[in-house]
Parts: structure tokens; sequence; C-alpha cells
């Protein structure tokens, strides 16, 4: 048993040293926060689909490209040379 908190970064810093223990804190730090960013881009995506004359007028009008339009689904959100 180790005699601090730290879970994996104080388990590899103690076996491998310490930019192995960064290394291994890092990347189970890491996916959190990216999980974090899409939840919220998916769900302000969903609600501006859900309601189009609130949310999705707000978000096509923040995002300048009058051509995209919330009808879309989520995911594709690329110009699309005016063509869309």
């Amino acid at each position: 048993m180790f005699p601090g908190e730290g879970s994996i970064y104080l388990w590899t810093q103690k076996a491998f040293g310490p930019f192995w223990g960064f290394f291994a804190g890092f990347c189970a730090w890491w996916p959190g926060v990216l999980v974090m960013v899409a939840t919220g881009t998916v769900v302000l995506s969903y609600l501006g689909y859900v309601f189009p004359s609130t949310i999705g007028a707000a978000s096509v009008a923040g995002a300048g490209r009058g051509h995209h339009r919330v009808h879309r689904p989520v995911g594709a959100c690329w110009p699309t040379n005016g063509s869309g």
C-alpha cells in the first residue's frame, strides 16, 4: 500500500519515475476534459435542433454563416460553400 493519495499518478511515479508519473496522470485527466467539451457541444447542437427559433437562430447568427441551417444532423456543421 502507498501512504498517500494520487491513484495512477502516484503508483506510476513510484514505479517508473516522475516523468512517467506525470504522463500517466495527464493521460487519465485529459479525456475528462475532452468529454466535458464534447458534451456541451452536443447538448447545444441538440437544443438548437429542438428549438430552432431561439437557440438555433442564435447559433447560426453567431457562426456568421447564413447558409448553415440547424435542420442538418448533429456533426454536419462544416461550411458547404454556399450550396447547402
